[in-house]
């Protein structure tokens, strides 16, 4: 994963983060774009979802951007969206946190064919198999009967495991 940008110093002096919409507002023209104009919100939304904003011709994530306006210093390098919403830029929705706990509050998989985080189908088998990630390893947690008692036994492995990153699904 690539090192983010750090965010300019001065970057408060032209945006500021509106907590009442969620949104980041320009206070100051950023030079002679006359597109830009003060009070509106700045930024767009790209492809994964994410919104972000140009600054001087460089590229931030506005979560990124809320935090260094927020807190005053520049945030950590991974942020994770508490409630994995992409578009959830409240303040209360961002933490600090590394890449293997970003990793565990993701929602199930788009190609999942189970319905159930954690949850594999065993052709095999007839059953459905739990398993769970912890330190870049697969723990296996049982096979079961239904893809409901399999989510069963991911869900209470990822509270103990995973504790306030853990993501059911």
């Amino acid at each position: 994963m690539n090192k983010p940008k750090p965010i300019p110093t001065d970057i408060g002096e032209y945006l500021q983060y509106d907590s009442s919409t969620d949104t980041l507002k320009w206070i100051k023209k950023t030079g002679n774009r006359g597109n830009i104009q003060v009070g509106d919100i700045a930024g767009s939304t790209e492809t994964r979802g994410y919104k972000r904003v140009t600054f001087r011709g460089s590229i931030y994530k506005a979560y990124r951007v809320i935090w260094f306006l927020q807190y005053g210093v520049q945030p950590p390098d991974t942020i994770d969206h508490i409630n994995g919403v992409e578009q959830g830029d409240t303040l209360e929705n961002l933490r600090g946190a590394t890449s293997q706990q970003q990793n565990r509050n993701r929602r199930k998989f788009s190609n999942n064919t189970s319905g159930f985080k954690g949850v594999s189908y065993r052709k095999a088998s007839g059953k459905f198999r739990a398993r769970i990630m912890v330190n870049n390893t697969h723990i296996e947690l049982g096979c079961f009967d239904t893809p409901e008692e399999a989510h069963l036994a991911y869900c209470n492995a990822a509270e103990k495991l995973h504790g306030d990153f853990a993501n059911f699904g």
